[in-house]
């Protein structure tokens, strides 16, 4: 990326940072999509532990 001439060390100034960084809103419904995907991953983490059956994972230790 440093040959391709992107520096780090050089910032935006700030007209152009406020064109970069927008201002996100948060409605119902980017909580919702978040707090399942969250679920999923507990769910899919935690299963072994849980007494999932061992023979539907692909990696058993």
């Amino acid at each position: 990326m440093y040959s391709a001439g992107w520096r780090p060390e050089v910032s935006a100034s700030g007209a152009e940072e406020s064109q970069v960084l927008k201002q996100v809103e948060m409605n119902w419904r980017k909580v919702a999509v978040i707090v399942i995907f969250v679920l999923q991953y507990l769910i899919i983490a935690f299963y072994p532990l849980m007494g999932g059956d061992d023979s539907l994972t692909p990696l058993t230790l």
